[in-house]
C-alpha cells in the first residue's frame, strides 16, 4: 500500500526518466556508443543551423558599377559601418534589411556618379 502512495506522489515525467535511464544501462555496449554518436551528431547539426541561421542574407545593392564608383560606394559603405561583399561584373552586395538605407544615404551623397 505505501508502494503505491509512493508511485502516484512520483511525477510522470520522472518515472519516464528513470525507465529510460534503466533502459539505456540495460543495452550492449556498441549500442550506447552509437547513441552517444547519433546524439553529438544531432546537437551538431542543430548548432550548425542556428549558426547558420545567425548570418546574415546578402542582397544587390549595385552591380555592374564602374571600380572608380565602386571605390567611392565601398568607401562610404565602410564609413557608415555597413558590411559589404564584392561580387564579380561589379556587383556590390549588402544585408538584406540595409539595402534600401544604404540606396538612400549613398544617393544623398551622389553616389554612384555613373548610371
Amino acid at each position: 500500500m505505501a508502494d503505491l502512495a509512493e508511485q502516484n506522489a512520483t511525477p510522470v515525467w520522472r518515472t519516464r526518466l528513470n525507465d529510460a535511464s534503466d533502459r539505456f544501462k540495460s543495452l550492449p555496449n556498441n549500442k550506447k556508443i552509437l547513441f552517444l554518436v547519433a546524439l553529438a551528431a544531432l546537437f551538431s547539426v542543430i548548432v550548425g543551423a542556428a549558426v547558420f541561421n545567425r548570418q546574415p542574407s546578402y542582397k544587390i545593392l549595385f552591380s555592374n558599377i564602374a571600380d572608380r564608383d565602386g571605390g567611392q560606394v565601398t568607401a562610404a559603405l565602410q564609413q557608415m559601418n555597413i558590411p559589404y561583399q564584392l561580387g564579380d561584373g561589379g556587383t556590390i552586395s549588402v544585408p538584406s534589411d540595409k539595402v534600401y538605407d544604404a540606396r538612400l544615404r549613398l544617393a544623398s551623397q551622389g553616389l554612384p556618379k555613373a548610371g
